[in-house]
């Protein structure tokens, strides 16, 4: 090969490789979000029925009640990364 093509590639192949490696960012950004997200959530549903002592289930509860947990499940864990 020559060297225009050598430095070709070799100029080209970063700049192709930033917006690939920003979206690969972003999706593994994503499922970190919803890993957590699902941690919360059984952490919360947790909290609720020893709050409850099951007399209530969870599953019919509003969006307002489980958010109400989910935050509170979310302030402890920040508390504890805090420490």
């Amino acid at each position: 090969m020559e060297w225009p093509i050598i430095l070709a590639l070799v100029l080209v192949i970063p700049i192709m490789l930033i917006p690939v490696a920003y979206i690969w960012y972003l999706n593994f950004g994503g499922l970190i979000a919803i890993l957590e997200r699902r941690k919360r959530s059984a952490a919360a549903k947790w909290l609720f029925n020893f709050d409850r002592k099951g007399t209530i289930v969870w599953e019919r509860q509003d969006e307002g009640i489980r958010q109400y947990y989910i935050d509170s499940v979310g302030k402890l864990i920040d508390q504890i990364k805090k420490s």
